[in-house]
């Protein structure tokens, strides 16, 4: 739900998914194999390809989940970059003090 919202907040509309042919051809799969996988109508992915019509966010979201990815990746074509965790580095002290 966090993703579904940092996409409507990114975006004004619908948006349009131009990594979505690169990223179902890096896995090898047919349109007709990815929307079988991701439960929607081959003719939806390949309008989404060719940037026919922006996506519906419950297209999004089916579509990501089968290709295993961010519905960010869909629309930016790269992965997020992760949220840094974890402790702050140690500044090194001045030995003279």
């Amino acid at each position: 739900m966090q993703q579904l919202r940092a996409v409507e907040g990114s975006l004004n509309g619908m948006p349009k998914l131009p990594a979505l042919a690169t990223l179902r051809q890096s896995r090898f799969w047919t349109q007709e194999q990815l929307a079988k996988k991701a439960q929607v109508a081959r003719s939806t992915i390949a309008e989404l390809e060719l940037q026919e019509r922006p996506a519906r966010f419950t297209t999004m979201k089916k579509l990501a989940d089968a290709l295993g990815c961010d519905m960010l990746e869909l629309v930016h074509g790269q992965p997020p970059k992760p949220a840094r965790r974890g402790r702050r580095p140690k500044v090194a002290s001045d030995p003279a003090t």
